[in-house]
């Protein structure tokens, strides 16, 4: 028993002497901080609007009300950065130097420069600075980037320093909670179209954290902060970073070029739903459906058509809609890929010219084919639990729709019918069913007939919805034969 107890002992002071070095209590950061503050600064932009200030006053009744005023106004915005090199160059958020007339960096002890854009790139949401010099071959404290060695861990303990609501260099820690998170379903922001590994961390970041380094026991950035979960707009302990890998690329062209070259094809894409599937005679709701092509764009030239399902890109299969941003931008510029189509309910190969994004690319609405303006003389009708009703100027002018645009507009949608569980909403405009354009009730109808005698269960329809085109797929397989 007594020899038990010893080799016991032995083993447990063993056990602790090979154990692995990670921190069981959170690590001083005192040193880290101390380091680091100097090279992190705070970013407020001005920007002169010509556009009417609107001002909030409180009435002698104390309801809120708005007043406007013809003067130009000057709007401020704060936010974080942090110096990469000794001669001045900064990193932050693109969305924080978005609209300026002038940027001022301001150091933690106080110091303030001017500094000039050197390069944005709104798909990853980073943007590349220069502080502007007061002297000659001036010098800053600057931070430097962890290398791709240096593997991050669930639960390892970071450190993140911000201005958040234009209080200055604030440090928290806190972990990482997720290091490849991809939030690109569940959030409607481009940077997670195109980053899928954001960092996720419970360190408390606020509103003018943005751009603020996120650093490792080792005083070493990982991540670049930039947005948060909350319903209020304070922390709740849900923060996201940009990791360093892609920060440093992205910074690299900006410094080279000016801009961030991505691959371009000139397509938008949507979700495929079960219905659309079905309607189509897919197995499964993998893939992007095409929605609308840019006229001169290598899609286009290639032959993609609308309603296409783009299965695979070069050799990269489309999981969902979400991912095919991230994967087409990433594919080699100036050389052929091969795309694997479905259309007409068969895999087709296509060929397509890869060519390089526009520096700064315009939203390009695609024009509606119709030659002439039918003028409709069907009455509003409840078809598929939508009460429809042609388009007539007076809706085209409340819509803001093109004069020469023709369809079907929904006025009504009869709660638990078909039209609702397939997200048909008041004021869509039904365009085409099938391909083919919709003039009138009874040609929607017609196609409707025409999809069941053919013993389809599901047909898909092309909308415009507040100036977007979109497809929405509609179950035929509960129409009695009477009704439609």
């Amino acid at each position: 028993m007594i020899k038990y107890n010893f080799f016991l002992k032995v083993l447990l002071l063993f056990s602790f002497i090979i154990a692995p070095s990670y921190a069981t209590t959170p690590p001083t950061f005192v040193t880290i901080a101390k380091k680091s503050l100097p090279a992190v600064v705070n970013i407020s932009t001005t920007y002169i609007s010509r556009e009417k200030a609107h001002t909030l006053q409180e009435d002698s009744f104390n309801s809120s009300r708005l007043y406007s005023e013809n003067t130009p106004s000057r709007i401020k915005s704060l936010g974080s950065g942090f110096i990469i090199s000794k001669d001045g160059y900064v990193i932050t958020n693109c969305h924080v130097v978005n609209k300026i007339n002038k940027i001022i960096v301001t150091t933690n002890n106080g110091l303030e420069y001017d500094a000039k854009i050197i390069g944005k790139d709104a798909r990853t949401d980073i943007a590349l600075l220069k502080i502007i010099p007061k002297k000659k071959k001036a010098s800053y404290p600057h931070l430097m980037f962890a290398s791709t060695k240096d593997t991050l861990h669930v639960g390892e303990w970071i450190l993140a320093i911000g201005n958040p609501f234009g209080l200055g260099g604030s440090v928290t820690a806190g972990i990482i909670s997720s290091k490849s998170r991809d939030i690109a379903s569940t959030f409607d922001l481009e940077v997670a179209s195109y980053v899928d590994n954001l960092i996720q961390t419970d360190a408390s970041i606020n509103a003018g954290n943005s751009g603020g380094p996120m650093l490792n026991t080792m005083g070493k950035v990982v991540g670049m902060n930039f947005a948060i979960l909350s319903p209020s707009g304070k922390s709740i302990g849900v923060g996201f970073a940009i990791p360093a890998s892609v920060v440093q690329k992205v910074a690299q062209q900006l410094k080279k070029y000016g801009h961030v070259t991505y691959g371009w094809i000139g397509i938008q894409v949507q979700e495929i739903t079960d219905e659309i599937a079905q309607s189509v005679g897919l197995k499964n709701k993998k893939g992007a459906m095409v929605i609308s092509l840019s006229n001169n764009g290598p899609g286009k030239k290639a032959g993609l058509q609308e309603g296409d399902i783009i299965l695979k890109a070069g050799k990269n299969l489309i999981e969902s809609y979400e991912k095919f941003p991230r994967i087409s931008s990433n594919l080699p510029i100036n050389k052929t890929s091969l795309f694997t189509i479905w259309r007409n309910g068969k895999v087709k190969k296509l060929p397509i010219f890869v060519e390089a994004a526009p520096n700064s690319p315009e939203e390009e609405i695609p024009t509606l084919d119709s030659p002439y303006l039918m003028l409709q003389r069907d009455k509003e009708e409840f078809i598929l639990g939508m009460l429809l009703e042609p388009l007539k100027p007076i809706n085209k002018l409340t819509l803001q729709l093109p004069e020469d645009m023709e369809g079907l507009v929904i006025q009504q949608i009869l709660p638990f019918s078909l039209g609702e569980k397939a997200d048909f909403r008041k004021k869509d405009v039904l365009l085409k069913a099938e391909g083919k354009k919709i003039s009138s009730i009874y040609s929607l109808k017609k196609i409707i007939a025409a999809a069941k005698k053919e013993g389809k269960t599901a047909i898909l329809i092309k909308i415009s919805r507040q100036g977007k085109s979109a497809y929405k797929g509609i179950n035929l397989s509960n129409i009695p034969k009477n009704m439609l």
